[in-house]
């Protein structure tokens, strides 16, 4: 995983840019790698997890590790490094940070420019596809039991991806009510049987905790006429992710319930 710094520009006009560094937490996180406090493989998988899901933050095997473990963005317009993000960093047989200070990569942003992160059009409600895709690739793996020992509770099951889908039509609609677009809920498969490394509860948690974060982030972005139906979904979808996560643990205690929204 590699140091980036983030650089803004000034204004529509303007020919240099302030830079604010990386994002608190991931600043956090590569300064305990810094420290040595994250020693283990699977402490330093765990860390990488937290980061924010940008791709661009990672040198990776393409054959070895997109390629053998099939691993894709994801298919909404939205939110489709989510998918990318945790399935590289799962199926990874190591995961290691460039012990350096100095950014390596420098991100642009640029007010003058249309930027999909910063949209607030209808489209922002799917970003509940893109974390129940990426919920069902990390099932399918075996990351909430291990991959001899899967539940298979929440597999297959989620809001179809397209113009037809739960999401899709709230999007392109707008108008529908909550209780029609809840009876949408569909299922489906997605593909990559590929083994994940070995299952711990730590990263179940990171990715609930996760999900949670990504859901509250994108409701500030969604359109007021959609939020009322966008909550309804986010509580049926962190339903279909709890259950899977408590069914891969003995102690449940261990995997937090979120609260329902």
């Amino acid at each position: 995983m590699l140091p980036y710094t983030r650089n803004f520009e000034l204004n529509s006009a303007a020919t240099g840019s302030r830079s604010r560094g990386m994002g608190a937490e991931d600043q956090k996180v590569f300064e305990s790698v810094r420290a040595g406090k994250v020693r283990t493989a699977e402490q330093r998988r765990a860390a990488a997890f937290k980061l924010v899901n940008y791709p661009w933050v990672r040198i990776i095997k393409t054959q070895a590790l997109l390629w053998d473990h099939d691993i894709t963005f994801g298919a909404t317009p939205t939110n489709n490094d989510i998918q990318y993000h945790w399935l590289t960093i799962a199926c990874a047989k190591s995961v290691s940070f460039m012990p350096i200070d100095s950014p390596v990569v420098h991100h642009n942003y640029y007010k003058s420019r249309a930027q999909i992160t910063s949209s607030r059009t209808p489209q922002r409600i799917q970003v509940i596809d893109a974390v129940l895709q990426t919920h069902r690739r990390l099932a399918a793996i075996g990351f909430y039991q291990g991959p001899d020992s899967g539940s298979g509770v929440g597999v297959g099951v989620g809001l179809g991806l397209g113009p037809d889908s739960a999401v899709g039509a709230a999007a392109t609609a707008g108008n529908r009510s909550s209780s029609d677009i809840g009876s949408d809920l569909g299922t489906g498969s997605d593909s990559g049987s590929a083994p994940h490394q070995p299952h711990d509860p730590t990263h179940v948690q990171i990715w609930c905790s996760f999900a949670s974060h990504i859901f509250e982030w994108a409701e500030t972005r969604v359109p007021h006429m959609l939020v009322h139906d966008y909550k309804r979904l986010v509580g049926r979808a962190m339903a279909i992710i709890e259950a899977e996560a408590r069914a891969g643990e003995n102690d449940q205690s261990n995997i937090p319930r979120q609260p329902r929204r």
